[in-house]
């Protein structure tokens, strides 16, 4: 389309570009009877109607009336190349670092004393000689040294008579039913020694050899057999054998807890430690005939 350079009344107020709406200095200028000339367009005012003019984008000579060109900044977009701002900050963090411009150099100082500590470090090695007996051989599987546990029986006291009858007292090691063959004199023997740990006396396991024993409750026991009983090294008493194994008898006091005189040659005759009526002692139960191990 041929540009047009007559001026024409056929376009309203509406029609008037924004940014000649946003600038109150050119409206007053229309106002004025002046006229606005952007790129391609000129308005101006005669009476109360607007005018414009189309004309080429090449500025044109003679006009007196008009006023600078005023682009239209939704139609033109000019670009911006960065390009030359990269490079220059480039070339000015170069220059500084040449001329050892603190943060885009290193001082030489610490250079030096990083260099001399890497020396060190890197001498500080034992150089390998050439005598095999000094340079032991490498081990893929290094010896693990494990640390020892404590020993949870380090804690463990040797009682008075007194602290070791009130422990039996309050045990119900006796107090368990007597079950031949599953629950017998072993049984009651470890039962009592756990206890007694668990209150924090040392307490020993004790197997004896007996020869003669009765079997009174035709239980099948041979008559030359083996029996449990417990040791307790008291502080006043000295070395005290313990037997609380019950009886297999239904009957028999509430307590059955009893002491034994263990040596050797000796008769294995327990006696109540708290005698009930009729039954302070328990009878004979063969010879012992040896002591075959104490385990505490």
């Amino acid at each position: 389309m041929l540009p047009d350079y007559q001026w024409h009344n056929d376009v309203g107020w509406e029609h008037l570009p924004h940014f000649i709406k946003r600038r109150p200095d050119l409206l007053r200028k229309l106002e004025n009877g002046g006229h606005i000339q952007s790129q391609y367009v000129s308005y101006k005012v005669i009476g109360n109607r607007l005018w414009r003019k189309l004309h080429s984008h090449i500025p044109i000579s003679g006009y007196s009336e008009t006023v600078p060109v005023i682009r239209n900044r939704h139609r033109v977009r000019e670009s911006f190349n960065s390009a030359p701002i990269v490079w220059l900050v480039i070339l000015c963090s170069v220059a500084l670092a040449i001329f050892n411009v603190y943060p885009f150099s290193v001082p030489k100082d610490f250079i030096v004393a990083n260099l001399k500590q890497l020396q060190q470090s890197t001498t500080a090695v034992t150089p390998a000689t050439n005598n095999p007996s000094s340079n032991p051989p490498y081990n893929p599987f290094p010896k693990i040294i494990i640390p020892a546990l404590p020993d949870p029986e380090a804690n463990l006291k040797n009682p008075s008579w007194s602290q070791l009858k009130t422990f039996l007292l309050a045990d119900r090691t006796d107090q368990l039913p007597y079950v031949y063959p599953t629950f017998v004199c072993d049984n009651f023997a470890r039962t009592l020694q756990a206890n007694a740990k668990l209150a924090g006396w040392r307490c020993a396991l004790v197997q004896v050899k007996l020869s003669g024993y009765p079997d009174w409750y035709k239980l099948g026991i041979p008559s030359n057999t083996g029996h449990a009983c417990n040791a307790f090294q008291t502080t006043d008493k000295g070395l005290v054998y313990i037997d609380c194994t019950r009886s297999a008898s239904s009957s028999g006091p509430s307590n059955q807890d009893k002491t034994v005189d263990v040596r050797v040659g000796n008769r294995y005759a327990p006696a109540s430690i708290f005698p009930s009526l009729g039954w302070g002692s328990w009878g004979d139960m063969g010879l012992i005939v040896a002591i075959e191990s104490t385990q505490w």
